[in-house]
């Protein structure tokens, strides 16, 4: 792979860097529409995952909490209806007693509360606690009692037409124990603005602790709960928390308490941001797998084109486009086969080929010709050097490049001559033009033939260009027009002629060795109106003029019929492919020889074989 890419030179190439960008650009449009989808398909989604887990978190602590507010008002309304629990004051032994194994019942019953008071307001100056019964001063002396910023304003107010009211364990002082206690405060009736009794809970603050705990996804910042705004509970009890803090809340069921769980975003979303650190850990691996692979697969597909390029490329330095290249072959291409359409139909129109207008103009807009004019001129030019052809077709056809005239050339295979075609409005300008251009040429000789109406009837004007051409010879100048050249046969064709008399006609034996070389050379792709005019012994143009007075054809006419007879003949007898038909027939190529067969017959010629075979 290594060798073949040095061997290529792709850095000075064009195309395989369009390629490989192409590739690239493909692949990684592909790749990124296909992240992006991962990413907020799965990667986004994780992160709402985990505020959801947070969320569900917050609620199950509630709905734990929830669970012992009911218990504790359960007890509170079995207390409402105890007669043990009289408003006045208990003074017999056996009342207190009772009152105390109802307490401690109680507390034993309940797992979330470690202690429980009881006050009348009959009784203000007694506390009934599971611990015993105690003067007030003593029960904030040795058992419980609030702390000295304690609220109390705040507190009654919080109260007011609630089921109960917290104490928060930074307001609680628990005297025989360092542990914090939490106190929620029932007051009887239930709803009351001014209750008769009261009935405290205490529970730790560790058994808060360890619940809440057991709730947490991760490691919070803090829990805490909040009773109409005020914070109750704080699991760290930190007093001041970072702003970028997540807060995930839930409003308590009960209506008078709201749950919130205080995270640092780094640790709630730490396998997040872990999940978006592989994303794009991975994301630039497969990008460096995209750009290698383009490159591999960019190489091979331009192998092919480099392959077929390159041979043509030798002389290029720098940078190279094959493309461009790819593209100036296929137009020389284009342009070498349009210019041997050119010749074919100036040579099939020179030499009278054509039946009608509409053929002949079909095969000039296949050559890229166009008559815009009515009237026509042929000329016939000779020229010394072999390479003067391109420069002087361009400069004759540039010359011609008027409002009022054209004018298309085509070489002579074989010879050093341009046949040129002049389409012109018929203004004397044009005429004048005309020989103003081929005077002005050097070392050229050129016959100008007849002005005609028709392209149909350039043969004629085609004929007289010639004569034109053999008079500059013979009279040594470098240009004529048929008008002033005397119109004269070859030596031999004036002698045959001497020899039968005035009319051609009367001449059979020349006849008899036209038809001999035609039979003789049918196959011969080369076989054209001069090369049986030489063979015979005649000018081109006698020979037309005089087959023509007697066949009531054109020379090239009647070769077309009978390769025509050897096709009908090979197409219904043989199984030859169409290549081989064409090639025993003299033609030089399919096309042709496909567009006479169908202009005779009506039908291709595998058509005309599907039709006509014989078994």
């Amino acid at each position: 792979m290594k060798h073949m890419v040095k061997r290529m030179n792709l850095q000075g190439s064009k195309s395989y860097k369009r390629i490989y960008f192409s590739v690239i650009l493909l692949l990684l449009t592909i790749m990124l529409i296909f992240s992006l989808f991962f990413y907020t398909r799965f990667i986004k989604q994780q992160k709402k995952d985990i505020y959801q887990q947070a969320q569900a978190s917050v609620e199950r602590i509630e709905n734990w909490m929830n669970t012992q507010y009911q218990e504790m008002t359960r007890i509170v309304l079995e207390i409402n209806s105890d007669g043990v629990f009289s408003y006045a004051p208990i003074s017999s032994k056996s009342q207190r007693e009772d009152l105390l194994e109802e307490l401690l019942r109680y507390v034993r019953g309940n797992s979330f509360s470690k202690d429980m008071s009881y006050e009348s307001m009959m009784d203000e100056e007694t506390v009934y606690s599971s611990q015993g019964i105690f003067e007030r001063e003593n029960f904030e002396k040795y058992i419980y009692d609030v702390a000295e910023d304690f609220d109390e304003e705040e507190y009654l107010a919080r109260r007011k037409h609630r089921m109960f009211t917290t104490i928060s364990a930074d307001q609680l002082i628990v005297r025989l124990s360092p542990q914090k206690a939490m106190a929620y405060v029932f007051g009887l009736p239930m709803m009351s603005d001014s209750p008769k009794r009261l009935i405290t809970f205490y529970v730790n603050k560790n058994t808060i602790d360890d619940i809440v705990k057991q709730f947490l996804p991760c490691d919070m910042l803090d829990v805490r709960f909040y009773e109409q705004d005020t914070v109750v509970y704080s699991l760290y009890d930190t007093k001041s928390l970072p702003s970028e803090g997540v807060v995930i809340s839930c409003e308590g069921s009960l209506g008078q308490y709201r749950y919130e769980l205080i995270a640092d975003p780094a640790v709630l979303y730490a396998d997040y941001q872990a999940t978006q650190v592989f994303f794009f850990f991975m994301l630039g691996i497969m990008c460096i797998v995209i750009v290698l692979a383009s490159w591999v697969v960019a190489a091979y597909n331009y192998q092919p084109l480099h392959q077929l390029v390159s041979k043509y490329a030798g002389t290029r330095k720098g940078e190279m486009d094959e493309f461009a290249l790819l593209n100036e072959l296929v137009e020389d291409a284009i342009e070498q086969k349009r210019d041997i359409q050119k010749k074919l139909f100036i040579s099939n129109v020179v030499w009278g080929q054509y039946e009608s207008i509409e053929s002949l103009h079909g095969d000039a807009q296949e050559a890229g010709i166009e008559f815009e004019y009515p009237e026509f001129i042929c000329c016939s030019l000779e020229y010394n050097e072999a390479d003067e052809e391109n420069l002087l077709s361009g400069h004759i056809c540039e010359e011609f490049d008027t409002p009022h005239t054209m004018a298309v050339c085509a070489k002579r295979d074989g010879s050093k001559r341009l046949t040129i075609i002049i389409n012109h409005t018929g203004a004397p300008e044009a005429f004048e033009l005309a020989q103003r251009v081929f005077k002005g040429i050097d070392h050229v000789r050129v016959g100008m033939g007849t002005n005609v109406q028709s392209a149909m009837s350039l043969a004629e004007s085609y004929q007289h260009a010639r004569h034109a051409l053999h008079e500059t010879r013979d009279l040594d100048v470098n240009f004529i027009q048929y008008t002033y050249a005397e119109e004269t046969e070859a030596p031999s064709s004036r002698g045959k002629e001497g020899r039968t008399g005035s009319k051609p006609a009367a001449n059979t034996e020349l006849l008899e060795d036209i038809l001999s070389c035609m039979r003789d050379h049918l196959s011969d792709t080369g076989m054209s109106l001069e090369f049986i005019a030489g063979s015979c012994g005649v000018s081109a143009s006698y020979l037309v003029r005089y087959f023509k007075s007697c066949m009531e054809m054109t020379p090239m006419q009647y070769v077309d019929s009978l390769r025509m007879d050897i096709a009908r003949k090979l197409l219904t007898s043989t199984t030859q492919s169409l290549r081989q038909i064409v090639e025993q027939c003299g033609y030089l190529d399919e096309s042709n020889f496909a567009r006479k067969f169908k202009k005779i017959e009506g039908i291709t010629p595998m058509n005309y074989r599907k039709l006509n075979w014989k078994t």
